[in-house]
């Protein structure tokens, strides 16, 4: 958790689920992912962590690499190991570029192409062409 996450924001909906723990871990460290597929043996898994906001993204651009594109690798890679149902990835509309703020008319749909202009952008980018491409070959 990063100061662009709040626990809060979920809690009242997933806290008195029988099936709901939460860990606070790293994604970029996969002997702590390990321990946590094997304690609980997970059947889905619904990927919100991510290092967030364009201004930290151009003053610091590593960590969103680390976080975004090998965090994501590393829980893709326990999906397939520990085979689960489902991974759910959650993305951002900065994938795919700007609007102009005079055409209001114009809106982004689900085949707009790809253009991040961002270190963010780019590695949300890269972590939605991980979850397709770990679709479509396992």
């Amino acid at each position: 958790m990063t100061y662009a996450s709040n626990l809060d924001n979920i809690l009242p909906a997933v806290s008195s689920a029988p099936n709901y723990c939460f860990e606070k871990i790293d994604i970029r460290d996969k002997d702590t992912l390990s321990s946590i597929y094997t304690r609980h043996a997970p059947t889905d898994v619904i990927h919100f962590a991510a290092e967030s906001h364009v201004d930290n993204s151009i003053s610091n651009p590593s960590i969103f690499f680390e976080t975004n594109v090998i965090g994501t690798n590393n829980l893709l890679l326990f999906h397939r190991e520990f085979a689960l149902n489902r991974f759910h990835y959650i993305s951002t509309d900065e994938v795919y570029g700007d609007l102009p703020l005079e055409r209001q008319d114009l809106k982004f749909i689900e085949d707009t192409p790809l253009s991040p202009h961002s270190p963010y952008s780019v590695s949300k980018a890269s972590g939605d062409m991980l979850t397709q491409a770990f679709h479509r070959t396992y």
